[in-house]
Parts: C-alpha cells; sequence; structure tokens
C-alpha cells in the first residue's frame, strides 16, 4: 500500500510540474516585449568567423559591443541539429572545430528544417555570447537562406 501511495504522489508532482511548465511557456510566447528588428538595417552584421576571433582575442570588450544587443551573422551551414531541450540548432562553420551554434526560434524551425550542409544562410539574433569557449547566437531568425 505504502508503494502505491509514493508512485501516486510521483504522478501528482509530475503533473504538477508539467502544468508549471507550460505556464512559463505560455508567458513566454505571450511576452509583448519581444524584439521585431524594425531598424535591421541599422544592425551590425558580420560573418560568424569575426565575431568568435572578436571574443577570443577580448571577451570582455566583445560582449559589451556585441553581446547586449541583437546582431546579424552570416556563414556556411556546417550542421542541423536539435539539443536534449528540443531547441533547433544551426552551427556556422567558422573554420574552427566546434563553429559558432544559432538557435533558432521556435516558429523559425520549419526552415531549418529545409537546411543542408554547406548552404550560405544569414540570422539576425537577440543574443550573442561565448559559453565556455564555445560561441552562440540565442533567438535567431532567418534573414537569407
Amino acid at each position: 500500500m505504502k508503494v502505491i501511495s509514493t508512485i501516486i504522489r510521483f504522478f501528482v508532482a509530475l503533473a504538477f510540474l508539467s502544468f508549471i511548465f507550460d505556464l512559463v511557456n505560455q508567458v513566454k510566447q505571450d511576452d509583448p516585449d519581444k524584439q521585431t528588428y524594425q531598424n535591421i538595417d541599422k544592425l551590425f552584421s558580420a560573418p560568424a568567423s569575426f565575431y568568435i576571433k572578436e571574443y577570443k582575442a577580448n571577451e570582455v570588450l566583445a560582449d559589451s559591443n556585441y553581446g547586449h544587443s541583437p546582431v546579424i551573422v552570416y556563414g556556411v551551414v556546417k550542421e542541423i541539429s536539435i539539443n536534449g531541450m528540443g531547441d533547433a540548432i544551426v552551427t556556422l562553420d567558422d573554420g574552427t572545430y566546434t563553429g559558432m551554434r544559432v538557435f533558432i526560434k521556435k516558429d523559425q524551425e520549419p526552415t531549418a528544417s529545409g537546411l543542408i550542409k554547406g548552404k550560405r544562410v544569414k540570422f539576425v539574433g537577440d543574443k550573442l555570447e561565448m559559453i565556455l569557449g564555445s560561441m552562440r547566437l540565442a533567438d535567431a531568425q532567418f534573414l537569407e537562406y
């Protein structure tokens, strides 16, 4: 009887966590402050290799220049994948082993599914950062593909 009670508690807790997760995702989707990139022609634009060189030379300076505002990144597709959280990721070839990982917005995933390796692409994203020596662009959407 104690085992059944424990199993029931587990499933109730799981259902509660699922409910909370859905609420958080709904709030993120309904966020009125989402960037629309109305002045896209005024955003800084460079190849993935440029940003990687800048961050490796001086991460603090590069982050202050590019990390806190939307930027445009372009390059050649090295890999198209999905991480453990279900995010679509396009890796741009920059001549390094890791490349730049571009995390695609959910509404842009159908476009990512049609990409092929070697294709030249251009993205605009909200957050450029280096984590453990690996470059990433978050909340990206396609400009050219």
